[in-house]
C-alpha cells in the first residue's frame, strides 16, 4: 500500500530482487503462481543487488482508512545567552491506518509512508522493515477476518529566537507548561521578568517627570514673556 496514492485497497505485489550480475532492462512483465495467471506489470531498469515491490493487481478484500493529527509548536528546550532566548520547538504528526482483511487468510501488507524532508519519526513509531530515500515500509501483520491499526508518528525540530526585552510571564507559563525549563531556570527568568517591569515602571516615571519638567519650563517662558511685555 503507498500513502501517497490515496487508494483505499493496496496492491497484490511481489518484491523482485535482481540477484544476477547485469541490469535487468524495464518493460512489462507476467505474474504467474505456477501455472495460475496473477496479472501484469510494469517495471523499471533495476540495477544488480537492487529489490522492488512490483504491484500486479489490486487486493479487494483489503481496505484501508486513514486518520490525521498534529500538534503544532511544543518547545522542547529554553536557552538564554547575551540577552536572546533560544527555543527549540517541536512539529508532530500523526498518521493513523486502518486495515480490514475480510479474506479467509492472514496475510502480511507492506505500508509505504513516505519519507518527507526534515522529518523523522518519533520514538514511538514501530521501525520500518525497509526505509529507502523515499519511503518508510512498515510490515504488517493481517489476521483473517480482522482489523488492525498502525500509527505512524512524525516529528520536526526548529530553533526560534527571542530578545530577553520580549519575555513576559506568558511566554513563562508555556515554557513551564511544555516541561522545557525547570524550577531554578523558572525562578531566574522571574526575576528577568521582576527586573524588565521595574525598568519599565521606572521609565514610565521618568517620562512622567519630563513631561512636568517641560510644563514648567513652558509656563516659566509664557511667565517671561507677559514680564517683557509689562
Amino acid at each position: 500500500f503507498d500513502a501517497a496514492l490515496g487508494r483505499s485497497n493496496p496492491f497484490d505485489a511481489v518484491l523482485l530482487t535482481n540477484s544476477s550480475k547485469l541490469t535487468l532492462d524495464g518493460g512489462a512483465i507476467t505474474v504467474l503462481d505456477g501455472n495460475r495467471y496473477l496479472g501484469e506489470a510494469l517495471i523499471e531498469n533495476l540495477k544488480p543487488g537492487d529489490n522492488r515491490p512490483v504491484s500486479f493487481a489490486v487486493d479487494l478484500g483489503t481496505r484501508l482508512t486513514t486518520a490525521f493529527d498534529s500538534h503544532n509548536d511544543q518547545i522542547t528546550s529554553v536557552k538564554v545567552h547575551r540577552g536572546l532566548i533560544t527555543t527549540t520547538q517541536k512539529n508532530v504528526e500523526v498518521k493513523t491506518y486502518t486495515i480490514r482483511n475480510s479474506g479467509d487468510k492472514a496475510r502480511p501488507l507492506i505500508i509505504q509512508h513516505p519519507v518527507r524532508p526534515g522529518w523523522k519519526l518519533s520514538s514511538g513509531t514501530a521501525k520500518p522493515e525497509e526505509t529507502t530515500a523515499q519511503h518508510y515500509r512498515f510490515r504488517v501483520p493481517l489476521p483473517a477476518k480482522d482489523t488492525v491499526t498502525m500509527a505512524v508518528s512524525e516529528e520536526m525540530e526548529y530553533p526560534t529566537t527571542t530578545q530577553v526585552n520580549n519575555l513576559n510571564s506568558d511566554l513563562i507559563a508555556i515554557y513551564v507548561r511544555n516541561k522545557a525549563i525547570g524550577p531554578e531556570a523558572q525562578q531566574k527568568l522571574q526575576a528577568v521578568v521582576a527586573l524588565k517591569d521595574r525598568l519599565a515602571e521606572t521609565q514610565k516615571k521618568i517620562g512622567a517627570r519630563q513631561e512636568e519638567i517641560n510644563e514648567l519650563r513652558t509656563d516659566q517662558n509664557r511667565l517671561g514673556q507677559n514680564i517683557n511685555n509689562l
